[in-house]
């Protein structure tokens, strides 16, 4: 501007800068801006963005939403206070890092919702730069796999119950070809030895049946051989058909399981003027046929291998788990019915205390003492189906002691 020499105005120069272009530039960006708002809040996944000092400059609606938290709250540092506690420090780490190194990370941590649940995201981020390569920080996306981590946990859990099952039927498996090993041990030898002395006798009956004492007395021994067999592919399918599992599980009332079963044995108990002695025995929840077995099979073997007056005592108490050897593995906590079934027999070596529960392994011979070898097994047998334990505890000419374990469901 020109002034005369009374400071009035003469005259002025201006000049006009056309700033059209960058008006309409500021606008582009604007709603470029704007645009990028729009979508990022439809999109179904979060979306933010960060500055070249690590500090949230945005984040979209669908954050916010699930969060229940509005924009303000969650910039800066802010959207860490929705990440897990036990997330949050790992999370910041990773996230300090990738800017340090300026590349791209991912992680995966769990965010609170807007009603207090947590659920699972995978955070994914690349580095944002500048035209003149400045770091200028991140733009990621949340994306809310809560859905597949729980699918994946709960197809885990089916593969660990599967391979749980899997290696109990191969378990089973493993005991199936053990006692086809066991049963092919018997068909050779136990089950072929009476066969070979029926043939034998008969044999010799024919050279000899015109003598009839002699006939008689093959006879017999025929008649003992086939017996023998018999009672011996008995024990077989007894012990077998424990396989089947447990059917018919109830209370049981031991005191009168024992009565019968004195009764049952009431010849065999007279002819070797036994003593049986008990106290109160209770109940155990099982198998009413195979307890009773268990017993009689007990009973029977400590009549059976005594060369005094056979004196037996059955006597019961309640015991926890942590008290029974550790060698069984029996759960703490649980309670178990402990039967105690004392004698005064022969007796075995403590160190044969694990042979005399396999089938078919005999501690006597046959000569000394009759049997198939299988009664203590079948006894182990039942007490494994019933999820118990049995032990013996035994000395050579002073008896045996054996402590059967049955878990307690509940009191009767």
């Amino acid at each position: 501007i020109q002034f005369d020499i009374d400071k009035f105005p003469q005259s002025a120069i201006a000049t006009v800068l056309d700033i059209t272009e960058d008006k309409q530039l500021l606008y582009k960006i604007s709603e470029s801006e704007e645009r990028f708002r729009r979508i990022a809040d439809s999109a179904p996944v979060t979306i933010w963005i960060t500055d070249g000092d690590d500090k949230c400059t945005y984040i979209n609606q669908t954050w916010l939403e699930y969060t229940g938290s509005d924009l303000e709250d969650c910039l800066n540092d802010g959207w860490l206070k929705y990440i897990h506690p036990e997330d949050r420090r790992r999370a910041m780490e990773s996230f300090l890092v990738a800017s340090e190194e300026r590349e791209a990370f991912e992680l995966e941590y769990m965010v609170q919702g807007k009603d207090g649940s947590y659920g699972w995201f995978l955070n994914r981020a690349h580095p944002r730069f500048d035209e003149d390569g400045t770091f200028d920080g991140f733009v990621g996306v949340n994306i809310n796999i809560t859905e597949q981590k729980e699918f994946s946990q709960e197809l885990k859990k089916q593969v660990a119950e599967r391979t749980d099952e899997l290696e109990k039927s191969n378990e089973e498996l493993v005991k199936l070809n053990m006692n086809l090993e066991e049963y092919a041990h018997v068909a050779s030898h136990d089950l072929q030895e009476p066969v070979r002395k029926i043939r034998t006798f008969n044999s010799l009956l024919l050279d000899k049946k015109d003598d009839v004492e002699t006939v008689a007395k093959y006879g017999e021994k025929i008649e003992k051989s086939a017996e023998r067999m018999t009672n011996l592919i008995r024990n077989i399918l007894d012990y077998s058909r424990l396989r089947e599992g447990q059917s018919g599980l109830e209370f049981l009332d031991l005191d009168e399981i024992l009565e019968e079963l004195e009764s049952d044995l009431e010849l065999m108990i007279e002819e070797n003027d036994v003593n049986i002695s008990s106290g109160k025995l209770g109940t155990i929840y099982g198998v009413k046929i195979q307890i009773f077995q268990l017993f009689a099979n007990l009973v029977r073997n400590s009549i059976k291998f005594n060369s005094n007056k056979p004196s037996i005592s059955i006597t019961a108490s309640t015991i926890k788990g942590e008290k029974i050897e550790a060698g069984f593995n029996a759960e703490v906590e649980t309670k178990y019915k402990k039967l105690t079934f004392v004698d005064n027999g022969i007796g075995f070596a403590n160190d044969q205390r694990e042979t005399i529960f396999k089938p078919f392994k005999r501690l006597h011979s046959r000569n000394e003492y009759s049997g198939t070898g299988i009664g203590l097994a079948i006894c182990k047998r039942i007490v494994d189906f019933h999820q118990g334990f049995i032990d013996v505890k035994s000395e050579e000419g002073k008896g045996s002691e054996f402590s059967v374990y049955f878990p307690i469901e509940s009191e009767k």
